[in-house]
This record gives C-alpha cells, sequence and structure tokens, in this order.
C-alpha cells in the first residue's frame, strides 16, 4: 500500500479539522442555553414543590373531615345496635 501523500493528508486533516469546528460550534451554542435551561427547572421544581404542598393541605383538610364523618357513622351504629334491645 502507498504511502499518502502531503496533499492527502492535508486535506484530511483539513476535513477534520472543518468537523471539529463545527462540533465545537454547536457545543458552544448548547453550553449557552444552558443557564436559560437551569432556570426552568428551577421555576418547574418550584411549580411541583407549590403543587405538592397544595396536595399535602387538601389531604390534611379531608382527614379532618373524615375523621369526625366516621366517628358519627360509627356512633349512629352503636345507638342503633344498642337501642334496638
Amino acid at each position: 500500500m502507498a504511502k499518502p501523500t502531503h496533499d492527502e493528508i492535508i486535506r484530511e486533516l483539513t476535513r477534520d479539522v472543518a468537523v471539529l469546528k463545527t462540533r465545537v460550534d454547536n457545543a458552544e451554542r448548547d453550553a449557552l442555553a444552558l443557564p436559560d435551561l437551569i432556570t426552568k427547572v428551577a421555576l418547574l421544581q418550584q411549580r411541583v414543590d407549590d403543587m405538592h404542598e397544595g396536595w399535602k393541605a387538601w389531604a390534611q383538610r379531608l382527614w379532618m373531615i373524615v375523621g369526625p364523618l366516621a366517628g358519627a357513622a360509627v356512633g349512629a351504629l352503636l345507638t342503633y345496635y344498642l337501642n334496638k334491645k
């Protein structure tokens, strides 16, 4: 197999450098978008945390209602069965 000439080596290196420049440009463009993405992720995380806190508050309110209703139902059943005799 013949050795490549200097011109062939230079053409190959030029092509490789062009590919690498394109990749570096793409990486730089993506890196510039990172702070914006980080901010958006932080805002979304805050919204999710707020929604989670809201659901916790609603669950707490639900249990505040369910407890007395269950107690009233048990009391009504006991009253019914004890007065039946």
